[in-house]
């Protein structure tokens, strides 16, 4: 005689999903854990799975570096910097990587290390760094 393995994982509701993503970054996460009646890891397993993480994130309309990568190439994606591409910007893997991702916002040093690395003119740096306030 089998037994029926019985699945105890609970699907995420929109309106679960919708609390979490409005109250990350206000209500301390033990309490939001509590509030959602699931543990820590499922939380941040969660959030992993979703590409979503404890910080605050940026537009992805006013991150300058990805509009600036994306006037170079086609699709930013397609770039692979290299150690000599960091060297140049002086500029770490990790900060380049929170950068684009949108965890902290581009100084203006670094911005003219890349737009001097990327042979950007000054227009397409000065549109890098415009609002769009119509979308096209």
């Amino acid at each position: 005689m089998t037994k029926l393995k019985i699945n105890k994982k609970r699907t995420w509701t929109k309106a679960e999903e919708d609390y979490l993503y409005d109250n990350i970054n206000t209500i301390p996460f033990e309490e939001l854990c509590n509030n959602l009646k699931r543990g820590s890891r499922a939380v941040n397993l969660h959030l992993h799975q979703k590409q979503r993480g404890r910080s605050a994130h940026i537009c992805e309309d006013r991150n300058i570096l990805l509009k600036a990568l994306n006037m170079r190439f086609v699709n930013y994606r397609w770039f692979r910097p290299t150690r000599d591409f960091y060297n140049l910007i002086s500029m770490t893997q990790k900060r380049f990587q929170a950068i684009l991702k949108g965890q902290c916002k581009i100084t203006n040093d670094e911005l003219l290390k890349l737009n001097a690395v990327l042979c950007l003119s000054n227009d397409e740096l000065i549109e890098c760094r415009q609002l769009s306030l119509f979308p096209e």
